[in-house]
Formats: structure tokens, sequence, C-alpha cells
């Protein structure tokens, strides 16, 4: 026998919604038997509709909610010890809906609306929706659902079953910031990358790679790295590379020779490991390429020199002990930088301004060296400058990797203590001279003493920031003011450079992450960037009670400052 809803009158607490009033009939007279044949297919309905996981709206076509089972209910906050339109979630608006770019959907706009037109939202047609509780919860939604009819054809209500995919929304967005991380770091970075297959063939490439080997983008993805590496070179390089996809080694670094697309050959040096499908096996090859032509070549010409200095200084003892050590430190210094892209670099730049000091304490004697001796030196010293630069741009680039990374695992450390930031403020601009020495810093100070309670470390972490920030955008001419001052309950410190200066969008951005602005001219130092900077400048300076600002205007320079509680 068919069944049938009877439906009661509203809720007289409630004008929007309907009570939860379906209650099965017979259609017509029907025998005690048949009578309890219907009523327990009625209480099993009513028990599976129970009992579904997924939340059930059913929605008259004057959107007011009809009934609603205990998933639903709890969707919404309403104790399962209560009558659902007794609640008080029901008797105001029981939510907003919003589309998933966040604009509040009209009535009209709901999916029901959908339904009531006569149309199924299933599969595809199912719809994601953004919805805010009454009690402020953020939910996303997939719903699907169907009309019902009533016993003249008419749609009389939706159906909707709505499935919780906030979890899963989640998960995608923080996949999506970890490829973006990925991607900036794969097109930002000076160092080579390229992914391969099992058969060596290039999957992807970066930029830095195609300058390194010589070869355009699409060259590389059509070939092999084993085609381009030196045939000496090629079977070691193939050995290690069984070795790890056999379990014996879980990556290696090997420095070997690509024949260049104009027929050069130039040393790199990689290091390689294997990627992983879920099953644990190895599904491609990644390799972080660096090119280090000139540091062989370097290292060549510094050992000529040692061996002539050595067999001309025989006789000094000290002199040659000296020339061992730095022998020693440079060695040391080569074996450290031919490791992976992740060694300690902070190591390895404490050796090249150990080696550094060394040689300078020889070049001290230089009026006892013969020019032919004396002007290698000089070289060896120009050397490692360069090479400790370019050690101080990649310690950058991964420590702002690694701070935004802990920002957003809620993982980064503050140690909070009270000290004066007048001497914080002295050391940055010191430590900046010493980097730029033809710069000219000005300091001006209105407190003699400013005692705060900061993490020392971190605020010095962004005042260089600040001032490496006006160095390189303003022309080598133009002196960088910082001031400290006080200003109500707080105190306040702002760099002011005369560079190009900020447009509004421009300003509007500049603390985001991973903000680049365009088609500014680095002046001077290095430009290379992956737009995290200020993004952790302000999340230190925020954490910390304080706040951060720019004041600027294209054509006119600009001024960053931070301020931070007394």
């Amino acid at each position: 026998m068919d069944l049938q809803y009877e439906q009661t009158e509203p809720h007289e607490a409630d004008g929007m919604l309907d009570t939860r009033s379906q209650k099965i009939s017979h259609a017509s007279t029907a025998t005690n038997g048949t009578g309890k044949h219907n009523a327990d297919r009625a209480d099993a309905f009513e028990t599976i509709f129970e009992a579904i996981a997924d939340p059930i709206f059913i929605i008259t076509t004057a959107n007011k909610v009809r009934d609603l089972n205990r998933a639903a209910r709890d969707l919404l906050g309403i104790p399962s010890n209560s009558e659902w339109h007794d609640a008080p979630q029901v008797r105001h608006p029981l939510f907003d809906l919003y589309d998933l770019q966040g604009r509040r959907l009209a009535v009209e706009e709901w999916p029901q609306s959908t339904i009531f037109g006569g149309a199924s939202l299933q599969g595809a047609n199912a719809v994601d929706v953004m919805m805010r509780t009454h009690d402020g919860r953020t939910l996303f939604l997939s719903v699907t659902g169907a009309p019902s009819y009533t016993d003249t054809g008419e749609i009389g209500a939706a159906v909707l079953v709505c499935r919780d995919v906030t979890e899963r929304r989640q998960m995608e967005d923080e996949l999506r910031q970890s490829e973006e991380r990925f991607r900036t770091a794969f097109t930002s970075t000076q160092v080579g990358i390229a992914l391969a297959d099992l058969h060596f063939r290039f999957l992807q490439v970066n930029s830095a790679y195609c300058a390194i080997t010589g070869y355009s983008q699409d060259e590389l993805l059509n070939t092999d790295f084993i085609a381009i590496t030196h045939p000496d070179d090629r079977e070691s390089n193939r050995k290690l590379i069984r070795e790890m996809l056999a379990g014996n080694i879980p990556g290696f670094v090997l420095q070997k020779r690509y024949r260049r697309g104009d027929g050069s050959f130039v040393w790199v040096q990689n290091s390689v490991s294997s990627v992983h499908d879920r099953e644990g096996r190895p599904s491609s090859l990644i390799a972080i390429t660096e090119d280090i032509t000139e540091q062989r070549k370097w290292t060549q010409r510094t050992q000529e020199t040692l061996e002539s200095l050595v067999q001309e200084r025989a006789d000094g003892l000290a002199r040659e002990l000296t020339l061992r050590e730095v022998n020693r430190q440079t060695d040391e210094f080569i074996s450290i930088i031919s490791h992976e892209l992740k060694s300690p670099l902070t190591t390895i730049k404490g050796n090249v301004q150990l080696a550094r000091r060394q040689m300078n304490r020889v070049l001290a004697q230089a009026n006892a060296l013969p020019k032919e001796v004396a002007d290698p030196f000089d070289q060896v010293v120009r050397f490692l400058e360069r090479a400790e630069r370019h050690i101080l741009v990649q310690t950058r680039l991964i420590n702002d990797l690694l701070d935004v990374s802990r920002i957003h695992s809620n993982r980064l450390e503050l140690h909070i203590e009270r000290r004066d930031l007048v001497p914080i403020v002295r050391e940055a601009i010191e430590d900046q001279r010493q980097i730029a020495q033809t710069r000219t810093i000005e300091l001006s100070i209105e407190e003699s003493e400013a005692l705060i309670m900061i993490d020392a470390d971190r605020v010095g972490q962004v005042l260089n920031n600040y001032l490496s920030n006006a160095l390189k955008y303003s022309d080598e001419s133009e002196p960088i003011m910082i001031r400290l001052y006080r200003e109500g309950d707080q105190v306040k410190v702002a760099v002011t450079d005369q560079g190009p200066g900020l447009s509004a969008t421009q300003r509007e951005h500049v603390w985001e992450r991973f903000y680049r602005v365009p088609e500014i001219e680095v002046k001077s130092g290095s430009g290379v960037g992956l737009g995290l900077g200020l993004h952790i400048c302000r999340t230190i300076i925020e954490r910390q009670g304080g706040s951060v600002g720019v004041e600027s205007e294209p054509g006119h320079g600009s001024t960053f400052w931070f301020a931070l509680p007394l």
C-alpha cells in the first residue's frame, strides 16, 4: 500500500520553519493487519532516516524545514535530548550559505531552489557550498538532493543530503599551499633542479638547470640526463642510481661533467635522491645541480699557488705551517660545499670566513713576498669573498623558507626577555655597514634607553631585513635613515630610503607571503628573493604584540616601520 505524509500546523514560536510534522498514514482504509504492516514500515523508515550518517534536510517550497535527521541536528548543534523544533537554533535563521569564493548566497540561489525547478542534484551536479552556523562555525558541504512530489504530482519539498567535506577542503588547501611553496622554491632558486623518470628521461627542469646545461626546457624534456653526461662519467652515474633504487643507499652526491648545448663541458655537483609512490616504491629521480666549474678552477689555482709558496719558502717553518692550515681549511671548505642543498650552510660560511682570515694574515706580510707570489693571494681572497656572498644569499633563502614553514605550522619559537632596543638597532646598523661598506646609514635616537619585552635576535632579524631592502632598492649615493623614538606607549623604529617608492596597490600587498613588487630595479646587491622577508617580519613583530607599516609614494622613497609596546 502506498504511504503518504500528513503535515501538521507550523510551530507557533517560529514564523519561518515548519515543525517536524510528517506522519506516515494509510492512503485508504486498511485492515488491522495491513495497518500494522504499514506502521512497521513507517517505523523502519524513521529508524533508517535517523541512522543515516549524513545530515538530511527536508525543506518545503516555502523554504521551511519540514524534517531533519539526527546527523543534521548534530550539524546545527541541537542537543540530542531535545525536540528539534523547540531548539533556539531553529527559531532563527539556521545558517547562512556562501559559495566557495565567500560570496553570500541569496535564498533563491540555495540548492533547494534548483530542486524546486524539477532538477536533481546527483553525481557531477552536486553543489559545494560554505555554511556558517549560528554559533560561528564555518563548514564546507557537498549537497545532493531530489524533489519530493505530492499526490497530485507537484513538487512539495526538496530532500537534501549534505556531506561534510570541511576536512577534505582543509587538506586540499594545505596541499595547494605546499605545492605553491615548492613551485616558488623550484622556480626562484639559483640552484638547478631536475625531475626524471626511472629511465633517466627529464620530466621537469627549472630555469637554473637550463642555464647550467645550456639547453632550452623543450630540448631537455626530449632527452635524458645520461645523454648529456660526459661519456667517462656515465657508468659511475648509472652504478650509483642502481645502488639507490635497490635500496642500498638513500641517495648520493656526484661531481661530473655535462656536455652543454654549445659543445663545451661544465662541471656540476649533483645531489640525487629518489621519489617514492604510496607503496614506497621508487617512482622518479630528483637532482639538485650546482655549477662548480669555477670552483674547480679556483681549487686548482689555489693548490698551485700553495705548492709554489711551500717550495719557495721551505726554510720558514712558521709560514709553512700557516700555508698548511690554509690548505687544510680550503680543502675542508671544498668538501663541505660538495654536500647537497640542505647541508649545514652555517658551517660552510664559518669555514669560508676562517680561510679568508688566514689569507689576510698572509697578505699582511705581503711586503715580504714577491709580487708574483702576493698577487695570487689577492685573487684567492676575492674568490672567498664571492663564495661568502653566494652562501649568504642561499642561507637567507633557506632560512626564509624555514621561517615561513614554522610560522604557518605554529612552530615559530620566540624567547622573550627584557632588553634594551637601542643596542640592538646599533648592532643591526653595524652588520649592514660591514656588508655594504660604501653606503651611508644615518641613525637618529630620541631615547637613551628603550627597555621592552622582546626576542632580541628576531627583532634584529627584522631590522636587518628592513635595512638590506633599503640598501638594495636605492642608489649607492643615497643615505639610509633609521630613527628610534617613542610614540605614546610604544617605541617605534623607522627605516627610510630614497628608492622608487610604492603605489597604493603595492603597499597593500607588500606584506603578503611570496609577494614580490614587479618592475622594481635592484640598485645594489643580489636581486634573488622569494618574497617572504616582509611577511616574516610582520609575523615576528605581531607575535610580540607590535605592529608594522609602510609609508611610501611612487618616486619619493619608502619608510618601513615597526612599533613594540613599552
